[in-house]
């Protein structure tokens, strides 16, 4: 008979003695797991890179490069030995090991897949790196600061939640330079901010003096410079639009990262990439392999509150079904967002209360929890540099 959990003493928190348990991927999924399951000392998380990229700060590191130092998390300082830096390139199920692209195999009696995805930088940590190094990111967010410099007129393409932001960001610590945000429709950030908190959002980017292009698709982006400032380039829109502009940043396209997994999951892994789950996490089809944040095919917006809500339950089960105890499904909360726009405003929706720049302020878009994600990682925070 299954019991009711009753979670909370030491002994509870354990797992069986024979388990190991590798995760793929440390991301805010990953790194919650192996966290919650480090005094254990039966888990292993792998990632590529030396450093956990907390790419919610990423924005605010491209006009002011020093706040990238606070974005690169070591791994090695959390995990221990219990880091391996290396990139998966197989899951063997027969013999539940996965092989790293340097050919070594580690097993598992439980694998739990958190990759996330890539996309366009300055945003995402780019497939082009994908073992980039701590000093190989700062020197990125540098370079990307000095583009800013160098631009009068800087674009945005793509109105979600990086486009949103990072004109956002620009504009505030630089408002003499012109800033366009373009956007293919009339709904930014996400269609589950309810139209108040859409007409407020779309009000502050105005009162910013950010330029906003709705309902239109730049045409000529292959043919653009992204990235890098381009004095007077051409940017063409498909309804017959020119305008002359120096920088342009592509803040749509990201890419779940689960090719890799095709081979071993097969129909497990959607048309989108998106990797099928029960309400426990589990794999579809799968004994032992289970699937966490961003790449899962839970219908709910993804962000870093339901990806760290993911890790959480999924240890939680874990420890559940060592003692025989009823596991917890998961079911996705009500929707909250707050979308920052600089580091002095905001708009947000918090379970169906819209709040403005006081409360964004204070609750995201001054530390954009960073303070949180060192403090998660059990390490001090660098000391932060006044602008």
């Amino acid at each position: 008979m299954v019991k009711e959990s009753t979670m909370g003493s030491g002994d509870s928190k354990q797992l069986q003695e024979d388990a190991k348990v590798v995760v793929v991927g440390g991301g805010s999924a990953g790194i919650t797991i192996a966290i919650d399951l480090l005094h254990t000392g039966k888990v292993k998380l792998i990632d590529p890179k030396d450093s956990l990229f907390y790419n919610i700060g990423s924005l605010r590191s491209c006009v002011e490069p020093s706040y990238a130092n606070h974005i690169f998390i070591p791994y090695k300082e959390t995990f221990g030995d219990s880091f391996i830096r290396g990139k998966v390139v197989k899951i063997n199920k027969d013999s539940n090991t996965v092989t790293i692209d340097d050919g070594q195999e580690i097993s598992y009696t439980h694998l739990i897949l958190a990759t996330g995805g890539a996309g366009a930088f300055p945003a995402k940590s780019m497939p082009e790196y994908p073992k980039m190094s701590k000093e190989e990111g700062l020197q990125l967010y540098r370079d990307i600061n000095k583009e800013i410099l160098e631009a009068d007129t800087v674009v945005c393409v793509g109105g979600g939640a990086v486009g949103v932001e990072l004109s956002g960001e620009i504009k505030t610590d630089f408002p003499d330079k012109k800033v366009i945000l373009i956007h293919s429709n009339n709904t930014l950030c996400s269609k589950r901010l309810n139209s108040s908190a859409q007409s407020k959002l779309q009000a502050l980017i105005k009162r910013k003096g950010i330029e906003m292009i709705l309902e239109e698709r730049v045409s000529n982006l292959d043919d653009l410079h992204i990235n890098k400032c381009v004095k007077d380039q051409v940017l063409k829109t498909e309804n017959g639009k020119e305008m002359k502009v120096d920088l342009v940043f592509k803040c749509n396209g990201s890419k779940l990262s689960t090719d890799l997994f095709k081979e071993a999951l097969g129909d497990a892994i959607s048309d989108k990439g998106q990797i099928k789950v029960d309400e426990f996490f589990k794999v579809e089809g799968m004994e032992n392999i289970y699937a966490a944040g961003d790449i899962t095919n839970i219908e709910e917006e993804k962000m870093l509150i339901t990806a760290e809500a993911h890790g959480y339950l999924l240890v939680k089960n874990l420890f559940a079904e060592t003692q025989g105890w009823k596991k917890t499904p998961y079911k996705p909360g009500k929707f909250m967002m707050i979308v920052p726009v600089g580091r002095d405003a905001g708009v947000g929706q918090l379970a169906g209360i819209v709040v403005g720049d006081l409360i964004s302020k204070t609750l995201k878009s001054q530390d954009l929890f960073v303070s949180k994600h060192w403090d998660h990682m059990k390490q001090k925070r660098p000391a932060i540099t006044k602008k």
